[in-house]
């Protein structure tokens, strides 16, 4: 009940100040030459100066990131295959709940774990097994709808094709909420090059590492793993697979509540070198971060604090930004406090000695391709 009491009143939260939110960024974003793209819900901002964008195109956009268009491929084996998944998991925490003796493997609750082709086992519960078997059955005898219901008037799915065939703009979500900045393409280009060019920040390498640092990352697991610093679950989990490596790639998001304009770097490390190595690493410093007095997780809890913390009549709250702030955080010393404080919480000069190669990989062999 109290967990399900502060979820409402985060829920609360969002919704009481949403409006604010979007109004706050309307309102810094009034300071722009750009305006408000004929957008009837203000979800579009148009910052192209030599592109032509159609009243179609900025209607698809203004329905907003989470809108999906009606899937109009066929779906069905996707569907069967999807509902597969949702069966394996109800018959996997049937067994976990059950009374019966199941053996569930380690690595099914195991927090790094490569993916698992286990199945679980059929339960005793004859309730939920018929559910499955009849819902399966069901969806392979139905037959595909002939017609087609869209969400989306024919003039505005032809705008959609346009709109992700256009190489002239760039579509990108703003910084802060959930407005969609339209930007030329050349500008967008010109402006990112401008930020690598910072040779305080960047350095431009001769050719791509991603290979020679998954064999680097590679070579540390196995000798940890020879050492019994790490057990073969977490190895076979932060082993990296060359062929399914991919180089990070640097993107840009517009700041559009800033004054003037600014940009904010963004590096998509999916698939990269160092993903599951900086997911070992998150895990293991989440609880510590937890404990500092100054942790804040999210918005909602900041507002409950202001709200039930007294102040003075006369009390200023005052924020500070430091520009660029990751950048600015000498790589060193960042990877020193991070051991001494991994040291003093969990005691373990083992987990110490991974964290510290892992540190390095992470934050010192961080590279990206640009465009």
């Amino acid at each position: 009940p109290l967990n399900r009491r502060f979820t409402s009143r985060s829920l609360v939260y969002k919704q009481k100040y949403r409006h604010k939110r979007k109004q706050s960024n309307l309102d810094n974003s009034a300071h722009t030459s750009e305006a408000i793209s004929n957008s009837s819900r203000g979800f579009v901002i148009n910052r192209s100066t030599n592109a032509t964008i159609s009243q179609e195109e900025i209607r698809v956009l203004d329905k907003g990131l989470t809108f999906v268009p009606t899937e109009t491929r066929p779906y069905k084996k996707r569907l069967i295959r999807e509902f597969d998944s949702f069966a394996r998991q109800l018959d996997d925490n049937t067994n976990r709940i059950s009374e019966t003796t199941v053996k569930v493997p380690d690595e099914i609750s195991y927090p790094f774990r490569a993916k698992s082709s286990w199945q679980p086992p059929v339960t005793n519960n004859r309730t939920l097994e018929t559910y499955i078997a009849k819902t399966r059955d069901l969806m392979i005898k139905t037959k595909p709808a002939t017609e087609i219901r869209h969400n989306l008037t024919p003039q505005d799915r032809l705008a959609l094709e346009r709109l992700a065939e256009r190489k002239d703009i760039v579509l990108k979500k703003a910084d802060k909420g959930s407005m969609i900045v339209i930007e030329d393409t050349d500008t967008y280009i010109q402006n990112g090059l401008k930020h690598v060019e910072n040779t305080d920040i960047y350095d431009k390498l001769p050719d791509n590492p991603s290979q020679p640092i998954v064999k680097q990352i590679n070579d540390t697991i196995h000798r940890a793993y020879d050492l019994g610093l790490l057990d073969r679950q977490t190895c076979k989990y932060l082993f990296q697979s060359p062929s399914d490596t991919r180089t990070q790639h640097l993107y840009f998001l517009t700041k559009i509540h800033k004054n003037p304009v600014a940009f904010r770097p963004i590096v998509s490390g999916s698939s990269g070198p160092t993903e599951t190595i900086s997911k070992f690493i998150d895990y293991i410093l989440k609880p510590i971060a937890a404990k500092k007095q100054s942790y804040i997780p999210d918005s909602a809890s900041f507002i409950r604090h202001i709200e039930s913390t007294p102040y003075p009549q006369d009390t200023r709250l005052v924020t500070v930004d430091v520009s660029p702030l990751c950048t600015n955080i000498p790589q060193q010393e960042g990877i020193s406090i991070c051991l001494k404080e991994i040291y003093l919480h969990y005691q373990d000069r083992s987990l110490c000695q991974i964290a510290k190669v892992f540190l390095h990989h992470t934050i010192k062999d961080n590279h990206v391709n640009v465009f």
